[in-house]
């Protein structure tokens, strides 16, 4: 049930990438400093030569920038996977949901969304749209292609033969 290669996507939603980048950058920072400074209190409680602290804080040191960079890659990756709608499912990170799978979509808002103007949108248990701007009424859309989608199959085929 994936795109076919001629079908085109009727909308397309970005991530809002402030919101998708910021909070999970400075979760990577700050936990990285949390554990450096815990391998550093270990190293000192240990009593290590001067010489092999000193290795054993480089080793460190340079696991955690290389993890860093490893973490900011993928959240930048993520960032940019939009949110595709076709005429009967939505598609997103190789998860699709279908329209008539959806029943009452539920706009939350956690206190990230507050500070960058966002909200996401639950379509079902296991389906949510994150980081859409406040600007965007994604909501009335899908409502829309839910409704279309409900109507019997032979009037959407009708409709699109038109």
């Amino acid at each position: 049930m994936f795109p076919q290669p001629n079908e085109q996507p009727s909308y397309i939603l970005e991530k809002h990438k402030p919101r998708a980048l910021i909070p999970p950058i400075c979760s990577f920072i700050i936990l990285s400093i949390i554990f450096y400074l815990g391998i550093l209190l270990n190293l000192q409680l240990l009593e290590f030569q001067a010489a092999d602290e000193e290795l054993a804080r480089l080793i460190s040191l340079i696991l955690i920038l290389l993890l860093d960079c490893i973490s900011i890659y993928l959240a930048i990756q993520k960032s940019k996977q939009p949110y595709l709608f076709y005429r009967t499912y939505i598609l997103h990170n190789n998860k699709q949901l279908p329209y008539t799978s959806i029943t009452q979509p539920k706009p939350e808002q956690n206190i990230y969304d507050k500070i960058f103007h966002t909200y996401s949108l639950q379509l079902t248990d296991k389906f949510t749209i994150h980081h859409i701007p406040k600007e965007t009424d994604i909501q009335t859309y899908i409502q829309q292609m839910n409704a279309y989608n409900q109507r019997s199959p032979t009037q959407n085929t009708t409709q699109s033969q038109i």
